[in-house]
């Protein structure tokens, strides 16, 4: 259950507050190390602004550092079915997992972001990971 959030103090008791220097430092301080302080009703405006911005690229998807060791998603499989192969003796489990990993590839190669074009270990989220288990 949600409470409703208390009303604004009156202004009369924000000016106050204010003239006997009991208001609160408004600083935004991002995890990179980035930090924003807003001075006075232009500063705030500003710096809303730029928080907006800031919201706005963080997302953004950010291009690959690196299309050398790129690995397709159907090869990232078989590589990853390769590795628990010397692990697991049972052969069920193995192609239970394989199973599982190409319908994952299937589905995701007929997304229509994805039709004709090349799937990346690198591209995928894990909000894809959850729709496929969804659907």
């Amino acid at each position: 259950m949600a409470f409703p959030k208390p009303p604004p103090p009156p202004i009369e008791d924000i000016l106050r507050a204010k003239r006997e220097g009991r208001t609160r430092d408004y600083t935004f301080t991002h995890p990179s190390g980035l930090s924003i302080q807003a001075d006075g009703a232009d500063d705030h405006a500003r710096a809303l602004e730029m928080i907006g911005r800031m919201s706005e690229l963080a997302w953004k998807d950010p291009a690959p550092t690196s299309k050398v060791n790129r690995i397709r998603l159907q090869d990232g499989i078989e590589q990853w079915l390769g590795s628990i192969e010397s692990k697991n003796k049972i052969k069920k489990t193995r192609s239970a997992k394989k199973k599982a990993a190409s319908g994952f590839a299937e589905w995701k190669q007929s997304t229509p972001a994805a039709v004709g074009a090349t799937v990346w270990l690198d591209t995928l989220t894990n909000s894809d990971c959850a729709i496929w288990k969804i659907f």
